[in-house]
Order: structure tokens, then sequence, then C-alpha cells
């Protein structure tokens, strides 16, 4: 749990600065993350997961990024 949410922090930085989708390799699954802003008013993400997903894994990410409100998605 302490790798995967150092990871939504590092890619949730990261995809911002550039606008391009940025992953992370972990032992049964990839993630992708990509965010970004319309007009400073609202903020987009995108999640990609591939691989070998373990239970809960999308909502343990929708809790973990920064920002991110549990009662919007």
């Amino acid at each position: 749990m302490r790798r995967l949410r150092a990871t939504l922090l590092d890619l949730a930085h990261a995809t911002p600065r550039d606008g391009r989708e940025h992953t992370r390799e972990f032992d049964t699954f990839t993630l992708g993350l990509q965010v970004w802003a319309d007009d400073g008013h609202e903020t987009y993400l995108a999640v990609r997961i591939t691989g070998s997903v373990p239970p809960n894994l999308t909502v343990l990410i929708l809790r973990n990024v920064p920002g991110c409100e549990t009662e919007g998605w």
C-alpha cells in the first residue's frame, strides 16, 4: 500500500508537467495515470491498469489520488 500511494503521488505530479500518461510497473500489473486541467477550473484523471489486477485496486487508486473526492466517482 505504501508503494502504491507513493507511486500515485509521483505519477499525479509528473503528468501535468507534460500532459502525457506516466506509468509504473508493479509485480502483476502496470499502472498509468494522465491528469489534465480544463482552463484551470476542472481537472480530469485517466487511469489505465493492465495485467492481473488485485481486488479493489481501482478503489485504492481513487482513494489515494491527491484531490480526488470519493463522492466524485
